[in-house]
């Protein structure tokens, strides 16, 4: 079985590569293979043939998606849906990663998979499209749809705690709610999902949505005193807690939470709690 692995260089796809390392893998470099040149992506694809493509590249400046809305569309909406046109006419299953700002974050429960769908921004609307793209070719696909990922060395929980370390005073906003998901859950679930699609024939013809994420759920807020208090830093800091208004327009899901019921049925796996893996990451850094 040969996989393609589109964004292995990044949090997310650097990771797959890892837990994927004794399989047939095939991960070019933006280099080599770049988005924003769909012949040379389909190009690269009737070269390799493969079974399966994961994608874990995407434009995901959320802020600057606002401005640079051609390219985010380009590299989020228009190469899947080149994407997953090959898929259909090879036979081919798609995993492709999306995101909680397909959500509006308007309601006080968890996002289940099946709800109405109504992004905020230039970035979740491009996730959106990419998600109908793959549903409308009628493909095999696997759509993941994650929230406040971490890991490696650069992502927002680095950079509250390089915050923490700098100032005296931290102002954080406290309307944000999600789950903190370490990259490492990503990858274990890929990789479980691989499983199936390799030794189960009949599951190759598959077409799922699931959301991921750790169990339970923080404001963004509270996480930076937990953090805080984790790190137990010997010095005063005073955190005071904001509006995402106060920003201006918000373009980010107020409600990040995400029922994973549908994941742990399908694996049939337990998913711990945020602050467990939280807890070994921040002994990291």
């Amino acid at each position: 079985m040969k996989i393609v692995i589109f964004g292995s260089t990044g949090q997310v796809g650097s990771e797959i590569k890892k837990k994927l390392k004794n399989y047939n893998l095939f991960c070019p470099k933006r280099s080599e293979v770049n988005f924003l040149n769909i012949k040379k992506v389909i190009s690269y694809l009737q070269c390799i043939q493969p079974d399966i493509i994961i994608n874990a590249a995407a434009y995901t400046d959320v802020s600057k998606a606002q401005i640079e809305k051609k390219l985010c569309k380009s590299i989020n909406s228009i190469i899947i849906k080149k994407l997953s046109i090959y898929c259909k006419q090879n036979k081919v299953i798609l995993l492709h990663f999306s995101t909680d700002y397909v959500y509006d974050g308007k309601s006080k429960y968890k996002h289940k998979e099946n709800e109405k769908l109504n992004p905020k921004s230039t970035y979740g609307l491009s996730k959106l499209l990419s998600e109908k793209y793959i549903i409308n070719s009628d493909c095999f696909y696997i759509i993941l749809r994650t929230s406040w990922v971490y890991g490696g060395e650069n992502n927002f929980i680095t950079k509250i705690n390089n915050q923490i370390k700098k100032n005296k005073v931290f102002y954080v906003v406290n309307d944000q709610i999600g789950s903190p998901t370490p990259k490492e859950l990503l990858g274990m679930i890929t990789k479980k999902l691989i499983n199936i699609l390799r030794n189960k024939h009949k599951n190759r013809k598959i077409q799922k949505i699931f959301n991921i994420c750790p169990d339970g759920y923080i404001s963004r807020y509270d996480l930076a005193k937990y953090i805080f208090k984790q790190k137990r830093y010997q010095k005063k800091i005073n955190f005071f807690p904001i509006k995402s208004s106060q920003f201006g327009k918000n373009i980010r899901p107020l409600n990040s939470k995400l029922n994973t019921n549908k994941i742990k049925n399908f694996l049939n796996i337990d998913i711990k709690d945020w602050s467990i893996y939280l807890n070994k990451y921040l002994k990291k850094i």
